[in-house]
């Protein structure tokens, strides 16, 4: 198979599970924070972009929406880089907590937030960023440090945004336009492995027998999936399922794993021939 044909393939399928998707209408906005109430709940973009930076997508990849849930493994990637993972474990902890991602629930023992991927745990490791940056700890600026997260989960991405940030955590954290480094790689390897066991709520033990990556998702409708070494998804549709996850790119991206033999423990593999003559 040529690069060319390959590559003509990978965007048929991205062209086909888009179109075949946007009659999915399962699901509801999220109506709790009112901003993501006033979404056009039509709006749907599927992006793929490789380690080697070819991009291939469909529908409205340029579609502005709050990035939400999905800034919390990169927020937990700067904590592990600026304060190290002694510190950052000592403050939360990296268990799949088996409850929705607002739970306030803590482990019993050491009242740590089960992982940086709920909400309680998120707000810690954005609270140890602005300690560390601000002038005070969080003790005393407690509303600081939350005016700062929310700042954090307002940031306006796009589909095709997410599939470059997942590009580059797949590519080790290198960007794959630019070549700039954003992580490094012992840090990506700690949030690939958090994203994996904890990124899609409560249904992330689904997710990984499903799908089989790490991911991460957002109430503000974007997924954000990484495929070691060889790509990045991102996807935009603002209808939720009861997880709070988006309802059709939960579906693109099983679709995609096994068109394209993504997931890990994939012994067949049997898409892989179109993502390696495009590598």
């Amino acid at each position: 198979m040529t690069p060319s044909s390959a590559a003509h393939e990978v965007q048929s399928i991205v062209d086909g599970l888009h179109a075949h998707y946007s009659s999915l209408n399962e699901g509801e906005v999220a109506t709790y924070i009112p901003e993501l109430a006033k979404v056009d709940p039509a709006k749907f973009g599927v992006s793929v972009v490789t380690t080697e930076g070819r991009v291939f997508e469909a529908g409205d990849c340029e579609q502005p929406f709050t990035i939400q849930s999905v800034s919390k493994p990169f927020t937990f990637g700067m904590a592990l880089e600026e304060l190290g993972h002694p510190k950052v474990s000592s403050y939360v902890g990296v268990e799949p907590s088996g409850d929705a991602f607002n739970s306030i629930e803590l482990q019993s023992g050491t009242n740590k937030p089960f992982n940086p991927m709920v909400n309680s745990g998120a707000i810690a490791i954005t609270a140890l960023l602005h300690a560390h940056y601000g002038e005070a700890a969080l003790q005393s600026e407690a509303e600081a440090a939350l005016d700062v997260y929310f700042k954090q989960c307002a940031i306006q991405v796009t589909s095709r945004d997410l599939a470059m940030m997942a590009a580059s955590l797949s590519n080790m954290g290198r960007n794959p336009i630019t070549g700039r480094i954003a992580y490094d790689p012992s840090a990506v390897k700690d949030m690939l492995s958090i994203m994996f066991t904890c990124g899609m709520y409560d249904y992330s033990g689904q997710w990984a027998y499903r799908v089989g990556v790490p991911a991460k998702s957002g109430v503000g409708g974007g997924i954000l999936a990484v495929v070691n070494q060889q790509l990045g998804i991102g996807t935009y549709s603002p209808r939720l399922d009861r997880f709070g996850n988006s309802r059709r790119g939960v579906e693109v991206c099983v679709q995609l794993a096994a068109r394209l033999g993504l997931h890990v423990f994939d012994c067949l593999n049997s898409g892989s021939s179109y993502l390696s003559a495009i590598l």
